[in-house]
Parts: structure tokens; sequence; C-alpha cells
């Protein structure tokens, strides 16, 4: 604890720094979920109590203005002449954890039915097509929904085949003994394992398995589980609303090892199928710093990206970040200039929804409000973006009514000098032309 004068010398500051080992703390992040420490004591005696809550496990934590400050600094004020106070506390250890509330009983004549397939009536085909035995009361008294394909007339009933050709025979042979009250071992669970017996009992209904799978998963250290899981886990747990902590788990591993995310297979293959996904699972994991950097550099191959890195500031990103984090954004007092950046970020990462609404804002102010640089902007923005066709009109009849601004503007003296083609495109729009029909130069600059 540090004591040290305020601002005037009649006021006296007061911190806690607390200093904990690097490997400690990767020690405790790599088995305990989101694990939190509060300290608790008391200085000089009983009567000046203080105390720190849900301070982050991390390598060093500083706290100003803790609870019990206050009265602290005013002892310390009145006894100016002591030096020497002694201090007692305690470290409290917190983090998430989740308990098994359903228990199966072992059943020795179950056992004896799965391991000697006594009397068998149906059975599961497994991936690459193997056919495992096994009972339809048992799979039936298990889950309402193979009952409901076992007595439905579905053809599930009629060839008595349940097909799981998404597991392998080795998990459907584990799903098996859990149904039959076997014992499983939990402990030496393969985590790939306890992922598809996961998505297993979620898809046929069989919560005491998949609470008992979640919480498998969830008390596994974070490093035993390879990146493909960790992701794959996350995206099924994503929606499902009893699988909260555990998705908070896999995102929290996520977040500590990006290198590996962005190797991973399953990365890659959302990137190729769903690049809509993947950007939003970036910006999720992403510090301030990160997405700021990504906005730069993945804009350098947009064709109407005209930002440069000092141009995205930490308004930028706060305001995308809102809109991603929550999904809606205060555009009311928005300057012209913050519209046009967050339009490119949101038509970057095709935001369709966000695009609409700066859209919106801006076709409800005065055409008189707007820039002549920002009007182009937001005309070369629009072109051909369908959605935003009404908008697009209001920019090009604000560039109509302003002819001598527009070509007196810096970016029209860029857009001349740079791309003289899109400059031409720009003319025959203002004079309601057609491209393709006319050879009329841009207009020049003076």
């Amino acid at each position: 604890m540090y004591a040290k004068n305020g601002t005037s010398t009649s006021t006296i500051k007061l911190s806690i720094m607390m200093m904990l080992d690097d490997s400690f703390v990767k020690s405790l992040s790599n088995v305990l979920t989101e694990p939190t420490i509060s300290i608790e004591g008391t200085f000089c005696n009983t009567s000046y109590p203080f105390k720190i809550s849900g301070l982050k496990l991390k390598g060093a934590n500083y706290v100003e203005d803790f609870e019990g400050a206050a009265n602290i600094a005013h002892l310390l004020k009145q006894n100016t002449g002591y030096s020497n106070y002694g201090i007692t506390f305690s470290i409290i250890l917190e983090w998430k954890d989740v308990k098994i509330t359903f228990k199966k009983e072992r059943s020795p004549i179950l056992e004896q039915l799965l391991s000697k397939k006594l009397l068998s009536d149906c059975c599961i085909l497994a991936a690459e097509g193997k056919e495992v035995p096994c009972h339809r009361n048992i799979l039936a008294v298990n889950s309402d929904v193979i009952h409901a394909m076992l007595t439905s007339g579905m053809e599930e009933s009629r060839n008595n085949k349940i097909p799981m050709t998404d597991i392998s025979e080795e998990v459907v042979n584990i799903l098996l003994a859990y149904l039959y009250c076997c014992d499983i071992n939990i402990t030496e669970m393969k985590e790939d394992i306890a992922y598809d017996l996961l998505r297993t009992a979620h898809k046929y209904n069989i919560p005491s398995l998949q609470e008992l799978m979640a919480v498998t998963l969830f008390k596994k250290p974070n490093n035993s589980f390879n990146m493909n899981t960790v992701l794959n886990v996350y995206y099924f747990t994503l929606n499902v609303e009893e699988l909260n902590e555990l998705c908070d788990k896999m995102l929290n591993i996520l977040k500590g090892h990006p290198r590996k995310l962005l190797a991973s297979t399953v990365y890659h293959n959302l990137l190729e199928k769903s690049p809509k996904e993947a950007n939003k699972l970036a910006l999720k994991l992403a510090n301030r710093e990160e997405i700021r950097a990504m906005l730069v550099n993945d804009m350098k191959g947009s064709k109407t990206n005209k930002i440069k890195m000092k141009d995205i500031g930490d308004e930028i990103v706060d305001l995308f970040l809102t809109y991603t984090n929550s999904g809606a954004i205060n555009t009311k007092d928005m300057k012209d200039e913050n519209a046009v950046k967050l339009l490119r970020v949101a038509d970057k990462y095709n935001i369709t929804p966000l695009k609409r609404v700066i859209a919106t804002t801006l076709c409800d102010r005065p055409d008189d409000s707007f820039n002549t640089n920002v009007v182009l902007d937001l005309y070369l923005l629009t072109t051909n973006v369908c959605e935003l066709n009404v908008f697009y009109k209001k920019m090009l009849n604000i560039l109509k009514s302003n002819l001598k601004k527009l070509k007196t503007s810096s970016a029209y003296l860029d857009l001349l000098k740079n791309s003289p083609q899109e400059a031409n495109k720009l003319l025959m729009a203002l004079l309601e032309l057609d491209v393709e029909e006319t050879n009329i130069r841009a207009l020049p600059s003076t």
C-alpha cells in the first residue's frame, strides 16, 4: 500500500499494488475459468478495514480509490508523525465453475445387455457405415427424439436403424455406455470426443449427457484443447442458452491464442465459406489497437478505400465497436466526416444495417449542411450500391447544384489526378448521359 500527497497538500492519495509471479498466473489461468482476485484487510487496527473486489488475475494490479481508502487517508492526515503502520490482509481467489445436477446409477443388468448384445433389435449407423447393435427401448426411454423416430412411421421405425453418421463408432460406443448406465471415463476423455457427445446429446435431447459433457469440457485445462475443437465448441454453444458458461470459456481461450486461431483449419474454412462470421469473431477477439490495425490492413485492398492509417482514429473504432456489440448507434450528432469513415467500414465488412442507419441519418440532413469533399466521397462510396440508391441520388443532386464548388474541391482534384476514368463517370452522371455513348472529357479543374 502506498500513500502520497494529492494535488493539494491537504489531501492524501492511497493506492495498492499487487504483484504476482507470471508463471503462477499462467498456471492458474490455464485451469481456472475467468479467475478474479479480491483483497480484504485492516489498516492499523480493526477500525480501518479496506477492500478491493474483482481484480483480473494478472502479473500486476494497481488500484486507487478503493473501499476504505478515505478513512485510512483521514487517519494518516491526523497522525503525520507516524511512519510505521501494521496491515493485515487476505487474498481471495474466485473463478467460474459449473456442477453436475444429473447423476446416473450403474445397472449391472443393462451393462450385460450392452456388452453381450442380448436380443438386440436395432442398430446405430456410425460414420464410415459402421453398425453398432443396441435396443430400441433403451434408446427410446433416454431420448424423446429417438422415441419419435422409432414410433412415428419414419424410416428408422421400419428398418430399425438410427443414422448417426456424423460421429465415429468410438463416440457411438461411449454414447451407448452412458445410456446403458455404464461408467464412462470423463477424466481421460479427449476434448473432440466430448464435443461430439455434447452436440449429439443436444441433437437427440439427452439433457443429462449434455450437462455431463458441458461440465467435462468446462473443467478441462485451457492448454489441453486444440484450436479446431475450441472453435467448433464456441460456435456450437454460441446460441444455446444453457451452455453460456462453456461458450465464454471457449471465447477466452480464443482471445488468449489469436495466432493459433488464425492457423486453424476450422477458421480457414470459416473464412472461405462465411467471411462475415469470421470478421464478427475477429472483432470480438480484438482489442482497440488490433481492430485499428485490422481495419487499416484489410481496407488497403478495397477499391473504394480512401482512408489512411492516420485517419482511422479511436472515435471511429469506438463507434464501430458500439454498433457491433449492441446493434445500435447514435448518429444524430455524428459529424459528416465520421459518417463517411464509418460508412466505408460498414461497406468493407458488408454490414448492411449499419450502412442503412448512416445513410438514413445523412439523408435527413439539409443539402447545404454538407461539405463538397464529403458529398463527393459519399457519392463515390454509394455508386452501384443498390440498398443506398436513394442516398446516392441525393449526393448526385447536391453535386449538380454546386458545380463550381465541386470543380475547386480538393477531393475532385485528387479524383481527376488519380482516377480520370472515375471523374469522367461522374461527369456523365451529372449530365445524365450514358458513359458508353459519349467521349466528353471530365470537368476541367479551372
